[in-house]
C-alpha cells in the first residue's frame, strides 16, 4: 500500500469516528497516563487512532526494542499521520526605521508539505519485559460501601490489558478496573448483583449477562446523577443481543438488579450524596 493509500485510509478513520460521534473512543483518547508513553505526546488525532486499534500503548519498532520489547512475527502495524515538513528561504524585506533603508535578508522557514503515514504497532503485538504499572484513582461514589460491604466485594485498579476496562472474577468476589470511569465500577458491580440474586454467572462473555449489566449501570448512573452516554449503551447492547428485542425478556432481572443496587445505595443511605466518594488508588 502506497504512503498516499494509508493516508487516506487513515484520515477516512477519522472522519467516520467523528460522525458517528462515538464519545466513549473520544474520551479514552484524551485520558492521558502518569507514566508517561511515547503516544502521549502525539496529537489527539493519532490517540483516536491508537484507540481505533484496540491500544492504550502503540510504538514503533525502534520504541518497542528500546522498551526491551519485540514485536512478533506476522503481527501488521497500523498508521498514524506525521507532519512532512520541508525548508523554504524567503526574502524578507526590513526598513531601517531611522534611515528609511530597506533590507533584504534571506530566512529560513518551515513549511508543511503534507502528511506521512508511519507505522505503529500496538502493545498487545508485541512480547518482552513488563513495561511500568501505572497508577490512576477510582473515584467510587460513598453511598456504594455499603453494597459492598454486603456484597464482600474486593475492588483493585490494574493496568490496562488490551481487552476490556473492567471485569468481576465470581470464583475471587473481585472488580477489576483498569479505567476511573463511574460506567465501569456500575457495569462490574451489577455482574456481582446479579450473581448474588441468580446465582454463579456462566463463564466468558454471555451476551445475557453483559446485556443486563449494562442496562443495569446505565440506570443507576442516571438515578445517582451521572452523564451516562445512552449512544455507548445502545451501540453495547445492539452487538450482543443484536435485536432489540431480546432485551424485553431480560428487563425483569435488570429490574431486580437495579432495585437491590437502588436499596442498598440510595433508600438506605439517603443522607449520602454521589459526590462523596472513597477513593481507590
Amino acid at each position: 500500500m502506497r504512503n498516499q493509500e494509508k493516508i487516506k485510509e487513515t484520515a477516512e478513520k477519522l472522519l467516520d469516528i467523528f460522525q458517528k460521534e462515538s464519545l466513549p473512543i473520544l474520551a479514552r483518547a484524551v485520558f492521558k497516563t502518569k507514566n508517561q508513553k511515547p503516544s502521549d505526546l502525539w496529537s489527539f488525532q493519532n490517540r483516536i487512532l491508537m484507540m481505533l486499534s484496540g491500544t492504550q500503548d502503540a510504538r514503533g519498532i525502534r520504541q518497542w526494542n528500546s522498551a526491551s520489547r519485540r514485536v512478533k512475527a506476522g503481527c501488521k502495524a497500523f498508521y498514524i499521520l506525521a507532519p512532512s515538513m520541508s525548508r523554504v528561504i524567503k526574502d524578507i524585506e526590513n526598513e531601517d526605521p531611522e534611515t528609511g533603508e530597506v533590507k533584504t535578508e534571506k530566512k529560513e522557514f518551515n513549511m508543511l508539505k503534507g502528511f506521512l503515514g508511519v507505522p505503529v504497532f500496538r502493545y498487545e503485538d508485541t512480547q518482552g519485559e513488563p513495561l511500568p504499572v501505572d497508577d490512576f484513582r477510582v473515584d467510587i461514589p460513598a453511598c456504594f460501601t455499603e453494597l459492598i460491604n454486603f456484597l464482600e466485594l474486593k475492588i483493585e485498579t490494574i493496568p490496562f490489558n488490551g481487552r476490556a476496562y473492567g471485569s468481576y472474577l465470581q470464583d475471587q468476589n473481585r472488580i477489576n478496573l483498569a479505567t476511573p470511569e463511574i460506567e465501569t465500577f456500575l457495569h462490574e458491580i451489577s455482574h456481582a448483583v446479579d450473581k448474588t440474586l441468580n446465582g454463579k454467572l456462566k463463564p466468558w462473555q454471555d451476551s445475557e449477562q453483559e446485556i443486563i449489566a449494562e442496562f443495569s449501570g446505565a440506570i443507576i448512573g442516571y438515578l445517582l446523577g451521572y452523564k451516562i452516554s445512552l449512544g455507548n449503551i445502545q451501540e453495547y447492547i445492539k452487538a450482543y443481543a443484536g435485536d432489540i428485542k431480546k432485551v424485553y425478556g431480560l428487563l425483569g432481572r435488570i429490574e431486580k438488579v437495579c432495585s437491590f443496587i437502588f436499596q442498598y445505595t440510595m433508600e438506605t443511605k439517603p443522607e449520602l450524596k454521589p459526590e462523596e466518594s472513597l477513593s481507590l488508588a
